[in-house]
């Protein structure tokens, strides 16, 4: 389906929301307007990479975007479950686990003194901690790595108290579909 097909099908149900009597004239309008501009939304959100004004398009329906910063770690590695830990696959240059000195094979057994299955790894972000590896055959050792942190915005909608009965009747209709 190209932007054009799209086009006629949202001017439909354009179309058939007017008639159902969901938006004025006015609104009708100015949808369509928007839909014929040049930059119109396909071209714009979906095929390109403008984003949309998400707080004033679930405002239409009585909702709120809440954004939440947090700071997760970053440890540079790339794991999986192997010989009784984790062991590294990879590790990305320039990283806290390459500034560590761990290397590709070696097997996380433990996170500051915990088993690394049930370690919580989660809220090491810039701390410094004390992974127990083992590498090839040799002993178990400790190693000390200082963790990244990276910043990462969570998104969360919540519906707005007291909305009015037009942003229900939209809430409506897009829970319906």
């Amino acid at each position: 389906m190209n932007s054009s097909d799209m086009n006629d099908d949202l001017k439909y149900e354009l179309i058939t929301a007017y008639i159902d009597k969901q938006l004025s004239e006015s609104e009708t309008q100015e949808a369509k307007k928007l839909i014929d501009s040049e930059n119109d939304f396909y071209n714009r959100y979906v095929f390109g990479t403008d984003v949309p004004d998400y707080e004033k398009i679930f405002g239409y329906a009585g909702y709120r975007l809440d954004r939440k910063t947090q700071s997760v770690p970053e440890f540079g590695w790339t794991v999986r479950s192997r010989s009784g830990g984790l062991m590294i696959n990879r590790i990305e240059p320039n990283s806290p686990a390459a500034r560590a000195g761990l290397r590709e094979g070696d097997v996380i057994m433990k996170l500051d003194g915990t088993d690394a299955y049930t370690a919580d790894f989660d809220a090491t972000a810039g701390k410094t901690v004390k992974l127990s590896i083992k590498r090839g055959e040799s002993p178990e050792t400790e190693i000390p790595m200082t963790v990244g942190t990276r910043e990462v915005n969570n998104f969360s909608l919540a519906a707005q108290p007291h909305p009015t009965a037009q942003q229900l009747k939209v809430r409506e209709s897009w829970l319906r579909k």
